[in-house]
């Protein structure tokens, strides 16, 4: 089974009716930390159901589950000196850490992404 999972990505926007969002919509933080927060929230949630519904299967202990990322940060900026945009490395130390590269591309700045595995039974814990 794949399950592509959108969230957390910009624009940070997740919809009122999520029931995400209402553990973080009274929040005194800004809006897009907020959002991000609540998006966060929303995939772990939903990871949770399905190892859940595993479990409740009883497929649990013969399911190898992958969680990973789809790319690394953005290589493409913009700026008042670059309204059309530029290419550079991702300093910013929220979404890179200035390796060469960025999503959509095959150097490390867009390969390098969190990865984690589950198997009870198979793989230890942590």
């Amino acid at each position: 089974c794949y399950l592509p999972i959108t969230p957390p990505h910009g624009m940070y926007d997740i919809p009122e009716s999520d029931p995400s969002w209402q553990h973080f919509k009274d929040k005194d933080w800004p809006g897009e930390t907020r959002n991000y927060a609540a998006m966060v929230h929303m995939v772990d949630r939903q990871v949770g159901e399905v190892l859940a519904l595993l479990k409740e299967l009883d497929l649990e202990e013969n399911t190898l589950v992958f969680f990973c990322g789809d790319n690394g940060g953005h290589d493409r900026f913009r700026n008042n000196a670059h309204p059309r945009g530029f290419f550079g490395p991702n300093l910013n130390p929220k979404t890179g850490v200035g390796f060469r590269g960025g999503k959509g591309n095959l150097y490390e700045g867009g390969l390098r992404i969190p990865m984690l595995a589950r198997w009870p039974g198979k793989i230890k814990p942590g």
